[in-house]
C-alpha cells in the first residue's frame, strides 16, 4: 500500500460537481483506491507534454488520468471525463490481453 498523498485538480472537482451524488462518491472512492495502489489501475499509459508517464484508468463510463509522482509521494488526479470507448477499447483490450499473457507466463515458467 502506498502512503502517497492524493491531490485532485480543480478542473476534476468542477467536473465532479456536475455528476450525481452517487457517481461523485464512487469516483472519490476510486481516486482513493488509485492513490493506495497506483500501478494496479493503469489500463494504459500515456505521456503528457513534459514526457511524464501518466496512467489512464477506465472506470465505468469515465476515464481517469493520473500521475504517480513517486518523488513527491503524491498521486495526482489530473483529468476526468467521459470515456470514448470507441477509441479506448482497442488499447484497453490489448493491455488486458498482454497483462494476462504475462501473468500466465510467470505462473507456468
Amino acid at each position: 500500500m502506498s502512503d502517497s498523498r492524493l491531490l485532485i485538480a480543480i478542473e476534476v472537482l468542477d467536473f465532479l460537481r456536475s455528476l450525481s451524488r452517487r457517481e461523485q462518491l464512487n469516483l472519490i472512492k476510486r481516486f482513493r483506491e488509485i492513490a493506495a495502489f497506483p500501478s494496479n489501475f493503469i489500463d494504459f499509459p500515456e505521456n503528457d507534454s513534459a514526457g511524464r508517464k501518466l496512467g489512464v484508468h477506465v472506470f465505468g463510463k469515465f476515464a481517469i488520468k493520473f500521475w504517480d509522482d513517486f518523488a513527491d509521494r503524491h498521486v495526482k488526479i489530473l483529468d476526468l471525463h467521459l470515456a470514448d470507448r470507441s477509441r479506448l477499447n482497442g488499447n484497453v483490450l490489448q493491455t488486458v490481453a498482454v497483462s494476462f499473457f504475462e501473468i500466465c507466463i510467470c505462473r507456468f515458467a
